[in-house]
């Protein structure tokens, strides 16, 4: 019975072990554990970013889920970086846009993707850094500057 116990024990600790591990390397490569529901076409995800737990959201009547990250950048060059990534991995992939999920905007865009019924949505959206424009000017402002990622998947 007591060596029975201790190979029971040893099998939990093993388990242990292993979860650990996963999530150790999950955090060691910065990326969500597999159980999460972002699409695999997604991956890598876009440079060394830290990027946030998936969690679930509801986009324009969409469920699905979402994972965000922040950056620092010295231009909106910088920031559209992020929908070049993942324009040409997409395609190439064969999703098509989805123009019911575009927007654009002087501090951020979006722009949705569609293959069969899945849809994956892109944005950013820019902290300005300081503001250089005079009351009753359009916005104009310099950097460096905050930025938020945004990536959902269904």
């Amino acid at each position: 019975m007591k060596q029975q116990s201790v190979k029971y024990f040893i099998f939990i600790l093993l388990i242990a072990v292993l979860v650990m591990l996963m999530v150790a390397i999950a955090i060691w490569h910065n990326t969500p554990l597999p159980t999460q529901k972002l699409s695999s076409e997604i991956y890598p995800l876009f440079s060394n970013l830290k990027w946030s737990t998936v969690s679930a959201q509801k986009i324009q009547n969409t469920n699905g889920y979402q994972i965000t990250a922040t950056d620092t950048i010295n231009n909106n060059v910088d920031a559209r970086n992020f929908f070049n990534y993942y324009d040409n991995k997409l395609r190439a992939l064969g999703w098509g846009i989805d123009n019911n999920f575009a927007a654009d905007g002087i501090l951020g865009s979006q722009v949705g993707y569609k293959k069969e019924n899945n849809y994956i949505i892109l944005s950013y959206n820019i902290k300005p850094g300081k503001v250089t424009s005079k009351e009753n000017e359009p916005l104009q402002w310099t950097c460096p500057c905050d930025v938020a990622y945004s990536i959902f998947t269904k």
